[in-house]
């Protein structure tokens, strides 16, 4: 088979047969296949991730349920753990639901259970050392 790519460049070989081909009008690249053109994926808005972990542990040391808990993040997440002998075992993970507010799990059973609870990262650290201080305070010693 003879392609002469000055005569048709809509048509380009691809695999053992020829696939269609759009030209872009303004000479890019071509595109190829059957799929319509996807928009960008949205991504979340840029967060200032190395600030929210100091601010949430700065939070986490006011409180008395809370003081000990330390605070990092994983991916858009904030994990609440508190440090053992083991390591860090996590107790709690904040999720940024958008406009400075949060919804919060909490670790149970190698899974992350949604509770009711959202709100500021202010209003997150009150339920954890109030409502939910059994789960922030230290496992009582054997």
């Amino acid at each position: 088979m003879n392609i002469s790519w000055t005569a048709d460049r809509s048509w380009l070989p691809v695999g053992l047969g020829l696939l269609k081909c759009q030209v872009d009008a303004s000479g890019g690249s071509p595109v190829c296949g059957t799929l319509p053109s996807m928009p960008p994926a949205k991504r979340p808005p840029e967060v200032p991730w190395l600030t929210l972990a100091p601010t949430l542990q700065a939070l986490l040391d006011q409180g008395e349920a809370t003081r000990g808990l330390t605070a990092r993040t994983r991916g858009q997440h904030l994990i609440v753990s508190r440090l053992d002998e083991i390591g860090p075992d996590p107790r709690f993970r904040l999720t940024p639901l958008g406009g400075g507010r949060y919804g919060l799990s909490l670790y149970e059973r190698n899974r992350w259970q949604p509770l009711p609870y959202e709100g500021t990262l202010h209003e997150m650290v009150a339920a954890m050392n109030t409502d939910l201080a059994a789960w922030s305070a230290e496992w009582p010693s054997p």
